[in-house]
């Protein structure tokens, strides 16, 4: 396993002139992550929301759909910081980025793997929230990211039937192995995040990919039958409490950790 630890480091993105009031951000520029590197950006979802105007009519209407309003706080969060980061390499407003999503391979419908239609660079991006923890990494080519917070209340044998190929729900039950719950867990987090970053998602069963806790590649299929390579790194969270996987396409990347606060796009750069 790889442990990417390091400090993460808080980033301007722009400046809020009070003539304008949010929507009128005007965001400067970040510097992009290039052949080399992936940007990881860490956003705290129990902080005051952005405006729900940044979000375009598909993400409104997803936020409106949820049952509570802090899952809706949440949701708003994570997607309207998104539009700020990405709109910060792509040079615009965060309402201003036009996001498209992918055909889905099972129903058709424009719901898969997200991508920013004005940007001419191929920037990519993925996204994943859990608790008051969101995660998004932005690379210059395929990537993907999941965070899971580990007190989630539900039956972690019962889902791990489901994320677990057989070989693996036996080695998870083995008593020699301590702490399987967040064993679970970081498995749970490689194998979504590689399946992100392939644009499978969950269209391919979770059970139907093997990823060991050790690998620091995989070779992962997809839903034709090819085969993509992945490097995993596992990331340290803010506490103890998330296990957090990013996976990219090779060659293995350097790491930018950043940290992003609406404070900091009001504060100006």
């Amino acid at each position: 396993m790889v442990l990417v630890k390091r400090t993460w480091q808080d980033t301007r993105l722009g400046n809020v002139r009070a003539s304008e009031g949010a929507l009128g951000a005007g965001m400067a520029s970040v510097r992009r992550p290039g052949s080399r590197a992936v940007d990881v950006w860490q956003v705290e979802l129990a902080a005051e929301p952005p405006p729900i105007e940044w979000l375009d009519a598909y993400e409104t209407a997803r936020l409106q759909a949820l049952a509570t309003a802090a899952l809706r706080a949440r949701f708003l969060t994570a997607h309207a910081a998104t539009r700020a980061i990405l709109g910060a390499y792509v040079g615009c407003r965060p309402f201003e980025v036009d996001i498209g999503r992918a055909r889905c391979s099972n129903c058709g419908c424009e719901h898969a793997k997200p991508f920013v239609r004005n940007d001419t660079l191929n920037l990519e991006y993925s996204l994943s929230h859990s608790r008051d923890l969101a995660l998004l990494a932005v690379a210059e080519r395929p990537v993907g990211i999941d965070v899971e917070w580990r007190g989630a209340a539900f039956d972690v044998k019962e889902v791990a039937a489901y994320v677990l190929s057989d070989d693996e729900l036996a080695q998870w039950n083995a008593p020699e192995h301590a702490d399987p719950q967040r064993r679970f867990f970081d498995c749970w987090t490689r194998k979504e995040a590689a399946l992100k970053m392939t644009g499978i998602g969950l269209e391919r069963p979770m059970h139907d990919v093997r990823i060991a806790p050790d690998q620091q590649s995989a070779a992962v299929p997809n839903l034709r039958g090819e085969t993509k390579r992945v490097e995993l790194l596992d990331l340290a969270g803010p506490d103890d409490h998330y296990s957090a996987t990013l996976a990219i396409a090779a060659p293995r990347p350097m790491v930018r950790l950043r940290r992003w606060k609406l404070e900091l796009v009001r504060a100006g750069a």
